[in-house]
């Protein structure tokens, strides 16, 4: 009988401890996906750094847990806490590596405020969060989740929140031109073509592309459901 109760509690750690290390690895893809949309020249300080990246790794594994290709899903993700980052050693050598090759990076061209280049970021975050949750309805309802009527509904809303979060985007864009510099070719001083300001790269150019991918998407998706766009 304590052959079997050790058999059993072996089993049970072996399977927690594979869903541990599989979440961490999810963890630590978030975390550099965080890394492209938070600019770490815009804070003087690595703890203030982490704090901005953990509330955009919050945000995206909140939307993980309708994607059942993940560790999240179907469960309630409580925010992700800065502390970790600075404490988790695989998860503080990403954000220290990327936070001191910030600091010798990109002289200044043009000023920009430094919460203009925040929007920007937290901007194309929703376009990502929004993709990911949209894609997580999709996959768990299969091909009959168009025809169900909440999940029509899920999607109006998103479609709405696209809609609105790409006109804001544009907008921005328009209005900070003067402080915005697209790099189409890269040079000993922009090595990554994307766009840039003065804190340093805001997206690479496949990352606009994308942007501009969904903006068709959305474009064609609103004609679908009657909703008003750009």
């Amino acid at each position: 009988m304590k052959r079997e109760t050790k058999r059993i509690s072996s089993v049970k750690r072996s399977t927690f401890d594979k869903y541990v290390a599989e979440r961490s690895a999810h963890i630590e893809l978030i975390i550099e996906q965080s890394l492209r949309l938070v600019s770490a020249k815009n804070f003087s300080n690595l703890t203030d750094y982490c704090k901005s990246l953990a509330a955009v790794v919050s945000d995206i594994r909140a939307a993980k847990a309708g994607d059942p290709t993940t560790p999240f899903f179907n469960k309630t993700v409580r925010p992700f806490s800065y502390v970790t980052l600075l404490r988790n050693e695989k998860y503080r050598q990403i954000v220290q590596g990327m936070y001191d090759h910030s600091r010798q990076v990109l002289e200044q061209p043009q000023a920009i405020s430094e919460d203009a280049s925040i929007k920007i970021a937290s901007l194309q975050g929703q376009i990502n969060l929004l993709k990911d949750r949209l894609s997580g309805t999709k996959t768990d309802g299969g091909s009959n989740a168009l025809a169900d009527a909440e999940a029509q509904t899920n999607i109006v809303k998103l479609s709405e929140f696209l809609i609105e979060t790409l006109r804001a985007y544009t907008e921005m864009r328009k209005l900070l031109s003067n402080a915005l510099k697209l790099i189409s070719e890269p040079t000993a001083k922009y090595p990554i073509i994307g766009l840039y300001c003065s804190y340093g790269l805001i997206a690479e150019a496949e990352a606009l592309q994308k942007i501009e991918e969904g903006r068709n998407f959305v474009d064609k998706l609103a004609r679908s459901l009657n909703l008003a766009g750009d």
